[in-house]
């Protein structure tokens, strides 16, 4: 992917709001969906459904714009709602989004986006607490490299060689230590307290 970044004030500044925003989801993605449900769910269904979005509204006969917001409005709006009030099924929903968006990245026809959604859904129920710390993580992970490199071009004017490995590479190596990170701090939160009393 070909990053052509916005050298404007404007753009440096949401280069830097992305690269804040990105690293907060890379290492406390579950607490802050956990404590600020509707906002993390709100974040991460945006930068989902922005993806999706785009990819498929020439399908829909919409420009790729507007077809990434409404995508990462609507599904912005659906993944808030489901993190406030459906917690324990979040990863599920996450699961099928992580799905959508693996199909929709390598262009898979209909029946491929459908098997994915299904195959994510139910590895997510059944892993709820890692795939939420896994996508916060690859989703934040996303995010922060995208906006650096952003940044790092506004201010150098430089282009890295082999962009897109480079970025891929990078998002890998960020998203694995935030998933280690979270799940390092997380690590004993959900015994019973009898169980983390007599730990200490």
């Amino acid at each position: 992917m070909a990053i052509t970044p916005d050298t404007s004030t404007l753009g440096i500044v949401m280069s830097i709001i992305g690269l804040v925003l990105g690293l907060v989801l890379v290492f406390s993605g579950y607490r802050l969906a956990r404590s600020l449900a509707m906002f993390a769910g709100f974040l991460a269904g945006f930068v989902i459904g922005w993806g999706i979005g785009g990819e498929y509204a020439p399908t829909l006969g919409l420009a790729p714009l507007l077809g990434a917001i409404v995508g990462g409005v609507v599904l912005g709006i659906v993944l808030a709602l489901v993190f406030k009030f459906a917690f324990r099924f979040a990863g599920a929903v996450v699961g099928v989004l992580a799905g959508m968006s693996v199909a929709a990245n390598f262009a898979w026809p209909l029946w491929g986006l459908i098997a994915a959604a299904a195959v994510g859904g139910i590895v997510g129920f059944f892993v709820n607490k890692i795939a939420i710390v896994t996508w916060t993580a690859i989703v934040g992970a996303s995010l922060a490299v995208v906006s650096a490199v952003e940044l790092f071009y506004g201010f150098s004017g430089l282009l890295f060689t082999m962009e897109a490995l480079s970025i891929l590479v990078s998002t890998i190596l960020l998203a694995a230590v935030g998933i280690l990170s979270q799940m390092r701090s997380l690590r004993g939160e959900d015994e019973p307290p009898s169980l983390q009393g007599s730990a200490s």
